[in-house]
């Protein structure tokens, strides 16, 4: 009975509680105005010097295929072909790509899916996906 009465009785706790509510409505509606192209939760829980951003994968590789074989690029996948990145606005938006880890062709003498995983720019870069799926089509070369 004392817990009804001081709740339904109590002004301090109404007058605190209107008042979070209203700080909360103005903080939003002030992070909403900022920036039209952020998503609100981008706006709100995001530093101000940090961006999103989708990048498109690119393969690295080194070495050449052995003799007698041929890497067939029309048929290279990479999955996810784009991969979202948080980073320092000064960092990410002059990148266009994110880097796989080299791929070694020398060890590969037929097609092969790999988990490669992708190089970061820096330690302050947080990637969406670590690694990515790599088919590596590799067929021997038809003597002519």
């Amino acid at each position: 009975m004392k817990i009804k009465n001081k709740l339904l009785n109590n002004m301090g706790f109404k007058a605190l509680a209107l008042f979070f509510a209203l700080a909360t409505w103005f903080y939003v509606g002030e992070a909403n105005k900022e920036d039209t192209s952020k998503t609100a939760f981008e706006k709100i829980f995001m530093p101000k010097n940090y961006m999103a951003k989708t990048l498109f994968v690119k393969p690295v590789f080194i070495g050449k295929v052995p003799e007698g074989y041929r890497l067939i690029d029309q048929k290279l996948e990479i999955s996810p072909g784009n991969v979202l990145v948080v980073a320092p606005v000064k960092i990410l938006s002059r990148k266009e790509f994110i880097y796989t880890e080299p791929i070694d062709l020398s060890e590969y003498t037929k097609t092969k899916l790999l988990n490669v995983g992708l190089r970061s720019f820096s330690s302050s870069v947080k990637v969406e996906s670590a690694t990515v799926r790599v088919l590596l089509p590799i067929e021997k070369n038809r003597e002519e």
